[in-house]
């Protein structure tokens, strides 16, 4: 279901009269009445940032007006009331099992104070993958079993592999589906055989950071509407939708599920104006997403065929991602090191059990360019 801008503006306090600030480069400063605000966010002038999986389209217009007349009332906490009856809305749940955080981030770094704290406890979770989840539930003493990715099948995830893994102790198992780095994707078909393997017991957490970039046409939240109380699923705005600084992310789950989370955070202390006013215009503005879709096809279609030019085994799964992992064998962490000299930024995942690769996020047409100019340099 649709959010419409009426609707949000019917219950924003504010309507958008601010300039907006898109325009203002990211490596300058900005002159204000208390001196000046320094934009480089700790970059220097021309680099080319692609290791964190950032939109490079930017966010919609009418977010980034709304998050501007939400300014002067940067005196007031926010609640998520608001926000969970139109997420609800939005994804045709009730208010009830929607949770909001400061990013999908914070719902997912609580889930194991929730059902992990003990050292009685397990988490099964892939290895190469985005991992605070596990990394977590670790620090609190809880055991990790990582499973491997089947290398030899496009990273695939080793599903049986990771079912073995599961006993009565084990709180959390977990994915990210569509996976970063790999693109691996978990048809649902599989994710529901995931959820009928599980104990009830057993909270089995998809993380879906990369929703909007998956054709399949049944998602993890369909699974939590056809009756799964130990499934819960989550979703930003921070990667299609381009609002990764206002830190807007949400769960879908059952109520039981979410009470539990909600005893460690994901109040009012989680949100900020500026997110929570951003989120509202967003969910009016579908464009932006088709927006991301098509432009990811777009980029995704020239990395693999600069690639193929340039002899490099290239990581990719079924979807055209906003991210690429490439293979470069031993020379991947010093090849990501020389890319930092020369100004371009890039993530080598071998914490994430890929010492061999670097993930590459996407980026406008002349970086993308300059990215490969770059690299051929160096292999």
């Amino acid at each position: 279901m649709s959010v419409s801008r009426r609707r949000f503006l019917k219950t924003s306090a504010l309507t958008a009269s601010v300039p907006l600030v898109s325009s203002l480069s990211m490596n300058s400063a900005f002159a204000g009445a208390g001196g000046e605000v320094d934009l480089t966010l700790g970059y220097q002038p021309g680099a080319l940032r692609m290791n964190l999986n950032e939109n490079p389209l930017g966010p919609p217009a009418s977010a980034v007006a709304a998050a501007q007349s939400s300014i002067p009332l940067t005196n007031r906490y926010v609640s998520p009331a608001l926000l969970k009856t139109l997420l609800g809305e939005y994804k045709g749940v009730d208010r009830d099992w929607v949770i909001v955080g400061n990013g999908s981030t914070e719902i997912l770094k609580l889930a194991p104070l929730a059902f992990a704290r003990h050292p009685d406890r397990n988490v099964v979770s892939a290895l190469e993958t985005w991992n605070k989840t596990a990394h977590y539930a670790g620090q609190l003493g809880a055991e990790v079993r990582y499973v491997n990715l089947l290398k030899n099948q496009h990273y695939e995830f080793d599903i049986d592999g990771m079912l073995k893994q599961v006993d009565k102790n084990t709180g959390i198992f977990f994915v990210v589906n569509p996976n970063n780095p790999t693109g691996a994707l978990i048809s649902f078909d599989n994710l529901k055989r995931i959820a009928d393997s599980l104990p009830e017991e057993t909270i089995f957490i998809i993380d879906e950071a990369y929703a909007q970039f998956n054709p399949e046409q049944r998602t993890g939240i369909d699974l939590v509407k056809e009756g799964y109380h130990n499934v819960l699923v989550t979703r930003t705005f921070s990667k299609a939708w381009g609002l990764a600084a206002l830190r807007c992310g949400y769960g879908i789950g059952h109520p039981d599920v979410l009470k539990k989370i909600a005893e460690h955070g994901c109040d009012a202390a989680s949100l900020n104006i500026g997110g929570y006013s951003a989120l509202q215009a967003a969910l009016g503005e579908p464009q932006q997403v088709d927006r991301a879709r098509a432009y990811s096809d777009e980029v995704s279609a020239f990395f693999k065929q600069q690639s193929e030019k340039m002899g490099l085994t290239l990581v990719t799964g079924p979807l055209a991602l906003p991210f690429f992992l490439f293979d470069l064998g031993e020379n991947a962490a010093a090849i990501a090191k020389k890319l930092r000299a020369k100004n371009v930024f890039v993530r080598h995942v071998g914490s994430w059990g890929l010492p061999h690769h670097i993930r590459v996020s996407w980026a406008l047409e002349e970086d993308n360019h300059k990215f490969f100019r770059e690299l051929k340099a160096l292999v």
